[in-house]
């Protein structure tokens, strides 16, 4: 019996067959290339954060609609560090110079949460008119926007809490505010010792909710982000929805 031997091609394989294997390396190569750029982006569950507006004043603050998440430190405290890490992109000023915030700054993430950047305190070359005007601007906007989900502290990890952080909280304490305490730049300190922080933070100064990030771990800053998103976020659009239904809106 005769074995059947295909025909060779002296100049390699069949013209339509080089083509479709060359498409399937360019897709497979386009593929590869969308997969690292979506994890070096590294964007949060809402995507994409867009500034809206800056205000100082209730008259100027954007029209209520999504839930909000303030955002609060002491200057130099790698708030701003902490936003574009959580945003997936450069939205807030890493500034040599602290203390550059004046205004509250608001920024639609995705379609789900507007986060507002507040102005660092505790920056000693402010005088004393710029802190009474500091106080008015923040406790007036904690005080009356009713879209406000709650409150994020970042403070250096290496800090000990002061008496601003002090009457923050207690000021949130009065007011019903939920509070979250970031301890930012974890990186410095060794494991061990960021343990040790959260759990001596939460316990000297009754705090329920502490996280130690690090902003060159993305992973740390999207466990609070996904914290506060189900806490806060989440669980009052659910009840503001069930508040509309039941007046027949």
């Amino acid at each position: 019996m005769k074995t059947k031997l295909t025909k060779a091609h002296p100049e390699g394989p069949p013209k339509s067959h080089r083509q479709s294997k060359a498409k399937a390396a360019s897709k497979s190569k386009s593929k590869s290339k969308s997969k690292s750029k979506s994890k070096s982006k590294s964007k949060g569950k809402a995507g994409q954060a867009v500034f809206i507006k800056s205000a100082v004043y209730p008259q100027d603050y954007p029209r209520p609609g999504k839930i909000e998440v303030a955002l609060a430190g002491r200057s130099n405290s790698g708030k701003s560090s902490f936003i574009n890490a959580l945003v997936g992109s450069k939205i807030a000023k890493v500034s040599q110079v602290p203390g550059k915030t004046r205004l509250l700054n608001f920024f639609a993430v995705g379609d789900q949460y507007i986060l507002v950047d507040m102005p660092g305190y505790g920056f000693a070359a402010r005088s004393g008119k710029e802190m009474e005007e500091w106080s008015q601007m923040v406790e007036g906007y904690l005080t009356v926007r009713e879209t406000l989900g709650g409150l994020l502290l970042t403070m250096d990890i290496r800090r000990k809490w002061d008496q601003e952080e002090k009457m923050l909280k207690e000021f949130c304490d009065r007011v019903g505010l939920p509070l979250i305490v970031i301890l930012t730049k974890a990186d410095k300190v060794s494991r061990a010792q960021g343990i040790q922080a959260v759990q001596l933070m939460k316990k000297a100064n009754h705090l329920k909710s502490v996280f130690a990030v690090s902003n060159m771990d993305v992973f740390t800053v999207r466990l609070v982000e996904e914290f506060f998103y189900l806490a806060w976020v989440k669980k009052k659009s659910e009840v503001e929805n069930g508040d509309k239904k039941d007046s027949g809106l």
